[in-house]
């Protein structure tokens, strides 16, 4: 049981109590949407591009954000709760399609960027597909 007033605190007090088994559907596009975007941490003020995105079997979503090169030398990655990510500007190279079925030729990126309002992978499906 959380102690009284600790719900707020944890989730937020406009937060809506859902079922542990009712899918995020907004939660996936929108933390795939980050991939080739500059990014910041909130907490660290760490910058560089979001490389690559992670679900783990805790529930933790993660992006790592990997710094610009300087003087040919590669920065150390990092990895950053997607919460604490702010996207700085324009994407810098294309999102990866990750909804082709099996067999669709790879033509190309035809993955729109989510909104991360409540977009389904059914409607971002539908849209890559036009």
């Amino acid at each position: 049981m959380i102690p009284p007033g600790l719900e707020d605190a944890i989730h937020g007090p406009t937060a809506t109590p859902r079922l542990v088994d009712e899918p995020r559907t907004d939660l996936i596009p929108c933390a795939l949407s980050l991939l080739g975007k500059p990014v910041r941490d909130r907490v660290t003020g760490f910058k560089g591009m979001c490389s690559s995105i992670t679900f783990d079997a805790y529930g933790c979503v993660q992006g790592l954000i990997t710094p610009p090169v300087v003087d040919n030398k590669p920065g150390e990655a990092w990895w950053y709760d997607v919460k604490r990510i702010e996207v700085t500007g324009d994407r810098v190279m294309p999102a990866p399609d990750f909804l082709l079925r099996y067999g669709e030729e790879r033509g190309g990126n035809r993955l729109p960027v989510p909104d991360c309002r409540g977009v389904t992978r059914e409607q971002a499906a539908d849209k890559s597909r036009n």
